[in-house]
């Protein structure tokens, strides 16, 4: 690290003594510190004070590293914290949540909202997150964990930005690892989970994401807040969030577009299903116009399924789409 990037800190220095925690765990921590910096630990477990493992420290390295090489696309490092000479965090400058949602896997409260006229309309965020896509994409750079807690508002430019560069890659390269919010893989990622990662895997959750931008909702809460986990199920069966909640038949082109082209056809006519489950729900139609949508039930079976006794069954509590996209019978 070099240039403008040369704020190291110590750890003992800086946490707790001048940081304020926002979550701590055994093996990460985020802090502010100083009021006016954000900062990202990797933590030792129950080892106490040791140096993390160095496969940790070293995916930390990457993540600095694919931080600098998006460039204008993300939130930059301004400096390193260590732990004995030894990386163990990245500080950034404290920017503003988009999303003010508390994340799904951890026990916290949502942060407080940001001053009101502080985050622009959905419209707005929606060009500048395909715009930003667009970019990173034209730097040969895969986020592939793209969501709506992963966007920043830069206080200085009010630009947004990406955050979170954990699981990047170069396209064509090795490295890097799909993100771990079931709700923003697509169908097709659910059953090849094993092929590298692709542009297509970001386009799909930028259309998630744009619908969660526009309807301020979670995408697939209710599942999420099952007290089962059938989230991947859901997903790889093909469901999708409501479309048709999205009144503005401009905006809801363009997500339709982005989930086309982030679900790629399977290979070789495979028909492998992803889901360990059946499913169920209410499905609207692609096209309908009327006002609620007509709609119609839909089951997917998981592989093996004797198609008459479900071993294992979930019934999914909103109305939804679908991949496939069937065409209104009433409508016509």
């Amino acid at each position: 690290m070099s240039g403008a990037h040369q704020m190291i800190k110590e750890k003992a220095d800086i946490i707790p003594k001048r940081s304020r925690s926002i979550y701590e765990a055994n093996m990460r921590s985020i802090w502010i510190y100083d009021g006016v910096y954000f900062v990202k630990i990797i933590e030792n477990g129950q080892k106490g004070d040791e140096e993390p493992e160095q496969y940790r420290v070293r995916s930390l390295e990457r993540e600095f590293s694919m931080m600098l090489l998006a460039g204008d696309c993300a939130v930059q490092p301004v400096g390193r914290v260590n732990l004995r000479g030894t990386l163990c965090g990245i500080i950034m400058p404290l920017g503003i949540a988009i999303s003010q949602d508390p994340h799904p896997f951890m026990n916290l409260p949502p942060p407080p909202p940001p001053p009101p006229g502080t985050i622009p309309p959905p419209e707005h965020l929606i060009k500048e997150l395909t715009q930003l896509v667009s970019s990173l994409h034209g730097k040969g750079i895969i986020h592939s964990d793209i969501k709506a807690s992963n966007l920043i508002l830069d206080k200085t430019t009010s630009r947004l930005l990406l955050c979170d560069f954990g699981c990047a890659a170069l396209e064509g390269r090795e490295g890097g690892m799909l993100g771990s919010t079931s709700q923003y893989v697509s169908p097709f990622r659910m059953v090849m989970w094993k092929a590298p990662l692709a542009k297509a895997d970001d386009l799909y959750a930028t259309g998630i994401t744009i619908w969660q931008l526009y309807t301020g909702h979670v995408p697939f809460d209710n599942v999420v807040a099952s007290e089962d986990d059938f989230i991947e199920d859901v997903v790889a069966c093909g469901f999708q969030p409501n479309l048709l909640a999205v009144d503005d038949t401009e905006i809801r082109e363009l997500i339709a577009s982005y989930l086309e082209a982030g679900n790629p056809p399977l290979p070789d006519g495979r028909t492998a299903r992803g889901n360990c489950a059946c499913v169920t729900a209410q499905v609207v139609f692609a096209d309908c116009v009327v006002v609620p949508p007509h709609s119609y039930e839909r089951t997917v079976h998981c592989g093996g399924c004797d198609l008459e006794k479900c071993e294992k069954h979930y019934q999914v509590p909103d109305v939804l789409s679908h991949s496939e996209k069937e065409k209104c019978t009433e409508c016509l």
